[in-house]
């Protein structure tokens, strides 16, 4: 079962890869089997391949900023027919009566319905019952508006479409799921989580969806909370509470070596960031791939 999973994934990769040039052929091979070798034989399980599957909504976000910031356009131009593919998948599960991406494809267990962050104590008690997460649809905002950029970057027809659909999903979350101001974990079945996370609200707030009168008031709750995310997800919550200029907030994320977050795992001797918080304690999760 690992060698046939370690065979299909090369081969997808490759082929995906290929299309790069060689360079990103080597490295994307080399990132590969490292993680491949690392979830089925380490990990000791073949469905720990799962988390890749479902970061795919986070692809067109890298690409574009990966644009934004060298202007190389060539891998817009290799990429975009992937990335559309993917704005396809995300719309695909849209539930035509409340406008949410729900029930996503693709996961198994904690994964089932999408990612929200990982291991499990990242999660810091996020509602994972939900059909519909408030985290899944909001990503898949910022991918389709990715996309959206990057065929308008390129005079690709249907970039208007991605746009509008994003805008579509945006005020969907906005009427769906939220709780008074606070946006809440998710819904099932009409029935919204009683839970209003930080990665809900912090999520929201650095994709631009929270309406502006009410940012204020969303900002505070995040920032209340400290540290409520995992080390992969910590970057959204930071650009938050940059963007809505709680420095102070911030600086305590930084250097709060008592609480979960980077000035902690530094006075226990980390000399990266771990795949979680209490990497030392629990014993697991110290994976330098992380990093």
């Amino acid at each position: 079962g690992a060698t046939l999973l370690t065979i299909v994934a090369l081969v997808g990769m490759v082929t995906f890869a290929a299309r790069l040039g060689w360079t990103s052929l080597i490295l994307c091979l080399i990132g590969t089997a490292t993680g491949i070798a690392y979830s089925v034989w380490f990990k000791r399980t073949v469905f720990a391949w799962l988390p890749y599957l479902i970061a795919l909504p986070l692809l067109p976000i890298w690409v574009w900023r990966y644009y934004l910031e060298t202007g190389d356009r060539t891998l817009l131009e290799r990429t975009y027919p992937a990335l559309s593919r993917i704005a396809d998948y995300l719309w695909r599960h849209r539930d035509a009566t409340t406008g949410l991406i729900t029930r996503l494809s693709g996961g198994n267990g904690p994964y089932e319905h999408g990612i929200v962050d990982w291991p499990m104590s990242g999660r810091f008690g996020y509602d994972m019952a939900q059909a519909a997460r408030t985290t899944v649809n909001v990503l898949a905002v910022g991918s389709l508006r990715s996309t959206a950029a990057i065929g308008a970057a390129l005079g690709r027809a249907g970039a208007s479409t991605l746009d509008r659909r994003a805008a579509e999903l945006s005020a969907a979350i906005n009427a769906q799921l939220r709780q008074g101001l606070l946006y809440v974990d998710g819904v099932t079945d009409g029935k919204k989580s009683a839970h209003a996370s930080q990665h809900a609200n912090s999520f929201a707030l650095a994709f631009g969806i929270v309406p502006t009168a009410e940012r204020v008031q969303v900002a505070t709750y995040v920032a209340s909370l400290g540290m409520r995310q995992g080390p992969m997800t910590a970057h959204w919550l930071a650009k938050a509470l940059s963007d809505m200029e709680r420095e102070d907030a911030l600086l305590e994320l930084l250097t709060n070596a008592k609480n979960p977050g980077w000035a902690n795992i530094l006075a226990r001797g980390a000399t990266f960031t771990w795949e979680a918080w209490d990497a030392a304690s629990s014993g697991a999760n110290e994976s330098e791939s992380h990093g």
